[in-house]
């Protein structure tokens, strides 16, 4: 008999997710040859005695356990009579006497709680032995204890005979968490125990018909919302309601746990069935405006440097780490965007920059003799174009390069990546200006080239009718790209605002200094200058009127 309030500190409440299926323990010698002689006659390798290469005996299982295997390859033991999960290694018989005893303690536990345990139907427990050092001992003097959790099947959830704080379980997840959150979590739990131990309970028809039913909720959102919160893409959805199907008919609920396991960590990470949950993936839970909050004038200034490019990448970026959690399908969409526009700005660079080395192969711009000293202005803006060029190939292949293998990554490194690059303060500034620099370099050497070719028509050797001529349509083609700037520019004026910001002062103040300079008196004095200039005249200028009367 134990006094459960004695050993509970040898024990640790611990979740499916944190259970060591993935650690591993052992590592296999790569210079020992491999060796194995099948006896005579030997087709049941399930009876078949190991020989262990520590002990030199036979490797037997204790009384009542029987080895499975999940489908990932990782072995674990069940004993059916207690009803007891663990992967430990059972063949050693250090672990299994170890295992033994926290085994007992429970038991003893369980026991002494029969009515409610006699209430559960369907239950299980899993065991794991878990090693660490005591605060202040030497290394050799090594401790354990027991991680363990129960399920109830028919709750789909967990529970343990000690409280069991999440506070560190509940990473991404931020304010007061309701029942129904914490509930909906510890199912996603259940379904994490499940697809690790799929062998050990069959799902209900009940089951599989709410699986079924979260498959197709899911894909009538994608199809009908624009902005759902479910990150599997349509096609993905499809699949898996296919899938599912078959595997009801061959009894495969490791897959149905998979697929709840995905859909309930996004419900959860939108906290579903909470009073502030998130509805829509623009949406921010914790009142973050990152497209209308205040910029930096670093920001502001490079937004108008390269032709409001950054601001566009700027609210994308947002959108699709909105409040840190990043969307799959958004990200490959939005990034697939970028890397293909950056391309045809690789492409768009290549021709430009033959057009410049042609325009510089013309001997009228090429050779700069006596008197032509005006063609210098003309080669410095080509090469201006040149160097624009060159830059946007370069960086337009660097950042193709670098983001092509962000496409198919796991989230995770997707996550790592943009954390690396957002700023507590400037958030995504910086790493938009980056992506902006291909599509404002070309611009920049596309209107160097124009300003050079311009040049070059105003040239004193030419006739005036083609300089006016030239000017005319140079006029024309610029007051067309203001007219489609102002017609497309996202049908809103906030452009015009933010080039108001740069002004000395407010717009009230810009008018005011306007109106001083075209007062009478100054417009008066400037008439007084201009005609002393034209005329060499001695006249006094006349003295100015404070009425402002002739």
């Amino acid at each position: 008999m134990y006094d459960w309030s004695n050993v509970e500190k040898e024990f640790e409440e611990s979740l499916p997710s944190s259970i060591g299926h993935y650690d591993r323990k052992t590592l296999i010698d790569e210079f020992t040859p491999a060796k194995f002689t099948v006896p005579a006659m030997q087709t049941d390798f399930n009876t078949y005695r190991r020989i262990s290469p520590q002990t030199g005996e036979e490797e037997v299982l204790p009384v009542g356990w029987t080895k499975h295997t999940h489908s990932d390859g990782k072995p674990y033991f069940y004993h059916d009579q207690d009803k007891i999960i663990t992967e430990e290694w059972l063949y050693d018989r250090d672990i299994a006497e170890k295992v033994a005893r926290y085994i007992n303690i429970l038991k003893d536990a369980i026991s002494k709680r029969s009515e409610s345990f006699d209430r559960l139907k369907f239950w299980h427990i899993y065991v794991e032995i878990a090693q660490y050092e005591r605060p202040g001992r030497g290394g050799g003097n090594r401790h354990f204890r027991c991680r363990y959790y129960f399920v109830n099947h028919d709750a789909e959830c967990l529970f343990w005979l000690s409280e069991c704080r999440l506070d560190n379980c509940l990473w991404g997840l931020k304010g007061e968490m309701s029942p129904d959150l914490i509930r909906r979590y510890l199912q996603r739990e259940y379904w994490k125990h499940h697809y690790f131990f799929s062998d050990l309970h069959r799902l209900t028809k009940a089951q599989w018909n709410s699986v079924q039913k979260s498959i197709l909720l899911a894909e009538t959102d994608v199809t009908m919302s624009e902005t759902t919160t479910v990150t599997c893409g349509i096609d993905a959805l499809k699949t898996m309601r296919e899938t599912i199907y078959r595997a009801e008919k061959l009894d495969a609920s490791e897959v149905a746990a998979a697929y709840m396991m995905s859909l309930l960590r996004v419900q959860i990470l939108n906290y579903h069935g909470q009073r502030d949950a998130r509805t829509d993936r623009d949406e921010s839970v914790f009142g973050h405006d990152h497209n209308n909050g205040k910029r930096t004038v670093l920001f502001r200034t490079m937004n108008l440097l390269l032709f409001y490019a950054p601001i566009k990448h700027y609210t994308s970026l947002n959108k699709v780490w909105m409040d840190r959690l990043l969307l799959k399908e958004p990200w490959q969409h939005l990034i697939g965007q970028i890397t293909d526009k950056w391309q045809q700005y690789v492409g768009l660079a290549t021709i430009l920059l033959a057009v410049n080395m042609a325009f510089l192969a013309i001997p009228s711009v090429d050779e700069m003799g006596p008197g032509q000293q005006h063609r210098f202005v003309t080669q410095i803006l080509c090469y201006l174009s040149v160097a624009s060029s060159m830059a946007t190939i370069i960086l337009g292949l660097m950042l193709v390069s670098h983001h092509n293998a962000l496409k198919h990554v796991d989230v995770a490194v997707v996550t790592g990546f943009l954390q690396r690059h957002w700023q507590e303060y400037t958030g995504f500034e910086r790493l938009s200006i980056m992506y902006s620099t291909p599509y404002a370099l070309l611009m920049w050497g596309m209107v160097s080239f124009l300003a050079s070719f311009f040049s070059m028509c105003l040239e004193s050797g030419h006739p005036v009718s083609l300089k006016v001529f030239v000017t005319l349509a140079f006029l024309l083609g610029t007051a067309l790209c203001l007219w489609c700037i102002y017609l497309f520019w996202d049908g809103s004026n906030q452009w015009i605002q933010q080039c108001l910001e740069f002004l000395p002062g407010s717009l009230s103040s810009a008018k005011d200094a306007l109106r001083s300079i075209l007062s009478y008196h100054n417009i008066r004095r400037f008439r007084d200058k201009l005609r002393r200039a034209v005329f060499r005249t001695t006249e006094p200028i006349l003295p100015t009127t404070s009425g402002g009367a002739v």
